[in-house]
């Protein structure tokens, strides 16, 4: 059996519990805490993950592991590198080393908490309340008030950018990221784009009451 672990968002945001030397096959993206436009995959490959895909059909050119891996073996890509975003992976990488892991996870776990209990004092649902996540956080809007119109709104009005639910949850989840090179200001500010947002499209929602508990969280920490 292998394990393989989908660290997309989880990557640079979360600490990886249990012992990472059990993990055979690990995926992150360029575009989530590396803080960089979506076109490089990372992968870590265990040797037992290398057995798996030696013995596995090939099913794709392009996506030929094996392939790529004879490539790497002379500096080369099999096909046409994302040049710029490695370029800026690397930039991205001495961010990391500079700030150091624990910091930065610490880091996020500010940020989630920012936006799970400011969303909750404005009057929103969480959508995950019982595993809140430290790089994303999904809510449910006020009472009334539609999702995509909410995102649309405060994007016209403060050029702040929300992502949308997915699948069964779209039309009706508001996503606030904070990965990556977010700080605490940039999630009261979008806390706050939701609720005036709100408020000006009908809903009753607690403004002061939602920007007290987000600035008495950053006060702990400052």
């Amino acid at each position: 059996m292998i394990t393989i672990v989908d660290g997309i968002s989880s990557c640079l945001t979360t600490p990886m519990p249990g012992d990472p030397n059990t993990i055979d096959i690990y995926v992150a993206g360029s575009q989530k805490a590396f803080m960089l436009p979506p076109g490089l995959a990372i992968m870590l490959i265990s040797s037992l993950g290398w057995r798996a895909i030696n013995e596995t059909p090939k099913r794709s050119l392009y996506f030929d592991l094996v392939m790529e891996r004879a490539s790497l073996a002379n500096g080369e890509t099999s096909w046409t590198p994302a040049s710029t975003i490695i370029v800026g992976l690397n930039a991205a990488l001495d961010m990391v080393r500079e700030e150091g892991l624990e910091a930065i996870y610490t880091r996020h776990a500010l940020m989630g908490r920012i936006a799970r209990e400011g969303s909750l004092a404005l009057g929103c649902r969480l959508l995950a309340p019982e595993a809140p996540g430290t790089s994303v956080t999904g809510i449910f809007p006020p009472e009334g008030i539609n999702a995509d119109t909410l995102r649309t709104e405060v994007r016209k009005r403060f050029g702040i950018r929300l992502a949308g639910g997915q699948g069964k949850f779209k039309g009706n989840v508001v996503r606030i990221g904070h990965m990556g090179n977010v700080d605490p200001f940039d999630v009261l500010n979008s806390v706050m784009a939701i609720g005036l947002t709100s408020k000006a499209l009908g809903a009753q929602v607690n403004l002061e009451q939602a920007s007290r508990v987000c600035l008495s969280i950053i006060s702990e920490v400052s």
